[in-house]
């Protein structure tokens, strides 16, 4: 149930319940009630009508279960509330350290807690290879989540969770700064959330600058996943999923984690 907003202008609107939910309230501001429930019943249209297209048009092979191991660094961020659960995919990148997405640890404008967030790491098929608690989460000083949904604002889209405690018992991924040649993106599907997914093979682009625009096509509910590029035979985390246009993956560049304030989610 994470959020996959579409950058205005550039494609479809964002079919997500999570999103719908956060302006639904400032919708009795302006409008009666004729009007809202008029919206709502225009809104469920629109969730019927496009949410199967986007599953059936477009739904990559889950990865392999024996090369799920060799991943065992990209997990689901789990992010607990009351009366909602929320999941995105999450990266290891130090021991004590996962980068994801900014709004998949937001509940509309607020942050959430950090002791409402876990991170499964190697999750596959109900099992984890490692669990983390988070202490504290930073976001870029540059991003807000009322902002409007532009490239400037996906290129903000990151967050680092620090963990209570450290997981030695799984190789981080590197980051890289990098453009590279040749990418990929791997992680959790709305549509699959127990086994990874591999989005490949991908290739940037550059009309989406300051956001990474990538060729491979993801699916709503995939915020959070690594992009990954390979560097001398290894592979390393260039960025973020954020979003998509049409066709286009938008995801937050890993320079964009340099300068960050708490989330305040304490």
């Amino acid at each position: 149930d994470s959020l996959d907003p579409v950058v205005p202008g550039l494609g479809p609107p964002p079919f997500s319940s999570a999103r719908l939910l956060s302006v639904a309230p400032g919708l009795g501001k302006q409008a009666n009630h004729r009007n809202i429930f008029l919206r709502m019943r225009r809104i469920a249209l629109l969730l019927a009508l496009a949410a199967p297209a986007a599953a059936e048009t477009h739904r990559p092979p889950m990865m392999p279960a024996g090369d799920h191991g060799q991943w065992a660094a990209i997990g689901r961020v789990n992010v607990t509330g009351y009366n909602r659960r929320s999941a995105c995919t999450g990266t290891l990148i130090a021991p004590d350290r996962v980068l994801t997405a900014a709004h998949c640890v937001f509940r509309g404008n607020a942050p959430a807690r950090a002791a409402d967030i876990r991170f499964a790491a190697g999750w596959f098929r109900g099992e984890a290879v490692a669990l983390g608690r988070v202490d504290s989460v930073r976001i870029p000083e540059s991003w807000t989540p009322d902002a409007r949904p532009d490239a400037a604002t996906v290129a903000s889209d990151i967050a680092i969770l620090t963990l209570t405690a450290p997981i030695t018992a799984i190789p981080p991924l590197p980051l890289s700064d990098g453009t590279g040649g040749e990418m990929r993106i791997i992680g959790y599907r709305w549509d699959r959330p127990h086994a990874l997914t591999d989005h490949a093979p991908c290739f940037g682009t550059v009309r989406f600058a300051p956001a990474l625009g990538l060729s491979c096509r993801v699916a709503f509910g995939t915020s959070g996943e690594p992009v990954l590029t390979r560097e001398n035979g290894d592979w390393a985390v260039m960025g973020v999923t954020s979003a998509r246009s049409d066709d286009i993956t938008l995801a937050a560049p890993v320079t964009r984690a340099g300068s960050t304030r708490p989330a305040q989610t304490d």
